[in-house]
């Protein structure tokens, strides 16, 4: 009753608004059915989870459901994990998550196979038992974890087969939103089960070292138990300094093959997220800017995803070491940056319209489209400044070409047209006076953390040039921090650069 009197039909409204409404009301009617079963049942209720348990994370996740449906299916999650004797509803659905996910798969292989639309609610799903996973954590501390990660690995393929076969064919720009979403969910779900790894990883080797310490002391008394009670026989031509050697040989070979093994298990993570990645650089290409946006933080996850991979190798073997994230930095890159000089474009463009058109026309309301688009192109080209800022941080100075020759130029173009900008609209006395900073800020960042990292000593050649468009801004109150502090990150980078020269000259 509370649901129809909150949604109630009138007879104004259209045949699809009374469908969609009725549907509401039908659903929550059975959710509170399952509510009251599940109380009755108790902990029985898990019998009967293979049947409601699934359409529940449907109806439960944010991804095509009607509010009042999404919130009921929410609290009746958490009754039937009550009932579970499940602590919260996250512990709920991860305990669950090898079913789910394993049906969801069939359901995914079958959509792809028939080349038909796929519901917006098993994205949903997806999201939902990744995210609960995620937040339930420990995902690689057990048993299961291989096997949790085998089943995220197996519905990324169901997935990618899906959207290989729909794309620019029957997927519309929500089911490419639903997507990018399921995907990101993945690489985070991949991130957290990397920690997980390397932290067990690490107990185990310290158990493994106190071990051996342990057997290397029991060897040596072995040892001379033996050479006491052989030392009489001429005929023995066993060395025991020989047979430790070969021991320890022997303990080489095993640690090479299980760190083999370790590197082989991370190679999956590598693989799954570098096909996540290769897929986000069609989907950067789009006409929506939504889609973008979120392609841009999937790529940036995946960077940082796959910098911990090669941290973590480099930790166990050396410098040496191959890392997954230059490979993966140089097959994204080309896309990277033309898309940045694409925005560049545009928003220079949208600045030379602004400045062309006459200034009443920006005190009129109807002017909110053009400030609409100016702020989604400038939060377009943060993102994209944010991934550059971060490979300077993550690709120990493999990005200082690229920056310097790439980037620096759509850099210097944005100052001047966010200067332009800026100038215009304090002689205009706009009101969004807060809003005029937002892609100065974000450029300063960039070249903030770009002069901080081991980049920064590379591109000391750069610093006369970006100074003198950085100093006239010093006037701007606003921006005036951090303008002095991105100065002072490159007199930090060229104080370091000289000392480095000094020392090498000494």
């Amino acid at each position: 009753e509370s649901v129809r009197r909150g949604d109630g039909v009138s007879v104004c409204e259209d045949n699809s608004t009374t469908v969609m409404n009725a549907n509401a009301i039908l659903h929550c009617t059975l959710l509170g059915f399952i509510c009251q079963f599940a109380r009755v049942l108790g902990q029985d209720i898990t019998l009967h989870l293979p049947i409601i348990l699934l359409p529940l994370l449907e109806k439960a996740s944010h991804i095509g459901n009607h509010s009042y449906v999404q919130n009921l299916a929410v609290s009746s999650l958490v009754v039937v994990s009550k009932a579970a004797n499940c602590s919260d509803m996250y512990s709920f659905v991860a305990t669950n998550f090898d079913y789910l996910l394993d049906a969801v798969s069939i359901r995914v292989r079958k959509h792809a196979k028939e080349r038909s639309i796929m519901p917006r609610s098993l994205m949903g799903v997806i999201n939902v038992v990744l995210r609960s996973a995620i937040h339930h954590g420990n995902i690689a501390s057990d048993v299961l974890g291989s096997s949790h990660l085998s089943l995220v690995d197996h519905i990324l393929t169901c997935l990618l087969h899906y959207f290989d076969r729909q794309y620019n064919a029957s997927m519309n720009q929500q089911s490419y939103l639903d997507t990018i979403c399921v995907f990101r969910s993945i690489i985070s779900f991949v991130d957290e089960s990397i920690t997980d790894q390397s932290i067990n990883n690490a107990q185990s080797v310290s158990l493994e070292l106190d071990g051996h310490a342990t057997n290397q002391w029991l060897q040596r008394l072995n040892d001379e138990l033996k050479l006491g009670h052989c030392s009489h026989l001429e005929d023995n031509n066993t060395d025991p300094a020989n047979d430790s050697n070969a021991g320890e040989e022997e303990d080489s070979i095993t640690s090479d093959i299980n760190t083999d093994a370790e590197f082989i298990e991370y190679a999956n993570e590598i693989r799954t997220v570098n096909a996540i990645l290769s897929r986000c650089s069609y989907l950067v290409c789009t006409e929506n800017i939504k889609i973008q946006i979120l392609g841009c933080e999937t790529i940036l996850a995946g960077f940082r995803c796959l910098w911990k991979i090669g941290a973590y190798r480099a930790s166990q073997q050396g410098e040496s070491v191959s890392n997954p994230l230059l490979p993966a930095i140089s097959e994204l890159w080309p896309t990277i940056i033309r898309r940045l000089r694409a925005a560049s474009v545009s928003y220079a463009s949208l600045t030379r319209n602004f400045e062309n058109s006459p200034p009443i026309r920006h005190m009129m309301a109807k002017d909110q489209n053009f400030e609409a688009a100016q702020a989604t192109v400038e939060a377009l080209i943060s993102k994209y400044l944010e991934i550059i800022s971060e490979l300077c941080t993550l690709s120990d100075g493999f990005f200082s070409d690229r920056f310097e020759n790439d980037v620096y130029p759509v850099i210097a173009q944005l100052l001047q047209s966010s200067e332009r900008r800026n100038r215009l609209l304090q002689d205009r006395r706009q009101s969004h006076t807060s809003k005029r900073h937002v892609l100065l800020v974000s450029v300063l960042d960039c070249l903030r953390h770009t002069f901080e990292s081991n980049c920064g000593s590379e591109l000391v050649s750069l610093i006369p040039t970006c100074g003198s468009m950085l100093f006239p801004l010093l006037s701007d109150d606003q921006i005036s921090d951090a303008i002095v502090e991105t100065i002072k990150a490159m007199l930090n980078s060229a104080v370091k650069t000289l000392t480095s020269l000094a020392l090498f000259l000494r």
